[in-house]
């Protein structure tokens, strides 16, 4: 039996990759993929699935493997270079638009380039909620969260939050160890 009840018109991912020297704990793509995500979902809404740029194709097989089509990709191009890689100087980060079912976006002519400041590592820019909320229905999810939710519009959820409004079973967050005393 699914304890949660939430449809999301959209979420955005930004799963903690292997092997991309950050500060906090990463996970294999096999254990993302796990991840229930479309017990979550909307049968026709939107997934924007941020990948670093080594892990193109690796993001677009995760997309796929949840059931989603990838649409278009949205570039993130940050102020300051990012971590050198072994080939590459990485100053932009990539959003997979996806859908899944007929999900047409709300409005047309979305930019596909977002300039923007870097963030905290792993932080990603405000402007990326505002295009979400442009172009997909609410409520909208946000997966591997670190912040709390933006609006009353939004849910989040992370293994760095202190709560979530969702529980997802084998993958919980601090409060999932506290018994509530009512």
């Amino acid at each position: 039996m699914k304890q949660q009840q939430l449809q999301a018109g959209a979420c955005t991912m930004d799963p903690p990759w292997p092997g991309q020297g950050v500060p906090y704990r990463t996970l294999s793509v096999r254990r993302i993929m796990e991840f229930p995500l479309r017990d979550f979902m909307a049968p026709n809404s939107h997934l924007y699935l941020w990948v670093p740029q080594g892990l193109v194709a690796t993001g677009v097989k995760v997309a796929e493997h949840y059931g989603a089509t990838v649409r278009g990709v949205i570039t993130w191009v940050k102020s300051r270079p990012g971590r050198p890689t072994r080939y590459l100087q990485a100053n932009t980060e990539l959003l997979l638009f996806c859908t899944f079912g007929d999900a047409p976006a709300l409005v047309k002519g979305q930019q596909t380039l977002l300039c923007s400041p870097t963030m905290l590592s792993g932080q990603k820019p405000d402007e990326h909620y505002s295009v979400i909320e442009r172009l997909s229905k609410p409520p909208y999810l946000e997966i591997f969260s670190r912040t709390e939710p933006r609006s009353e519009d939004w849910v989040t959820w992370g293994d760095e939050l202190e709560k979530s409004a969702i529980r997802v079973p084998g993958w919980p967050v601090p409060s999932d160890f506290h018994e509530e005393v009512a």
